[in-house]
C-alpha cells in the first residue's frame, strides 16, 4: 500500500479503463473518464423529497400470523385450539367474516378486525 489512497485508486481506474483507451470522443480525444453522480428528488421546498414506505399486504401478515407458533400457541390458551397453519388461516376467516386472506388487502372491516380482534391483542400479549 502507497499510504496514498487518491494514488491507488487512480492506478485502479487507470487498469480499468485500459480497454477503452482506443475509443475517441470528440473533446480531448480520450475515452474512459469516470463519472460519479449522486441523485435525489428534490421538492418545491428544495428539500430531499421523502419516499413513503409500502404497505405491507395484509394478506401477506395473516399468512405469516399463521404460520407463527407463538401465535397458534396464543390462540389454542386463549380463544380456541388449532393445531396447524391451515387450521389456524380457517379460523382467522371465520373470526374476521372473510372468504380468504387476499380479502384482506381490499376488505375494510376485515382489516380492522385482523388489527383490533388479533394483532392487538397478541403483540399486547407477546409485551406481557
Amino acid at each position: 500500500m502507497s499510504g496514498n489512497g487518491d494514488v491507488e485508486t487512480s492506478v485502479r481506474h487507470e487498469v480499468l479503463l485500459e480497454p477503452f483507451r482506443a475509443l475517441t470522443v470528440r473533446n480531448g480525444n480520450t475515452a474512459g473518464l469516470v463519472l460519479m453522480a449522486a441523485m435525489a428528488e428534490v421538492g418545491n421546498d428544495g428539500k430531499p423529497v421523502q419516499q413513503p414506505r409500502p404497505k405491507q399486504r395484509l394478506s401477506t401478515v395473516s399468512a405469516q400470523l399463521c404460520e407463527s407458533p407463538q401465535l397458534q400457541w396464543w390462540w389454542r390458551v386463549f380463544i380456541t385450539t388449532p393445531s396447524t397453519a391451515d387450521e389456524c388461516a380457517d379460523m382467522l376467516r371465520d373470526e374476521l367474516v372473510t372468504l380468504s386472506r387476499a380479502e384482506l388487502d381490499s376488505n375494510e372491516d376485515g382489516a380492522a378486525g385482523l388489527h383490533e380482534r388479533i394483532r392487538k391483542p397478541f403483540v399486547e400479549w407477546q409485551r406481557g
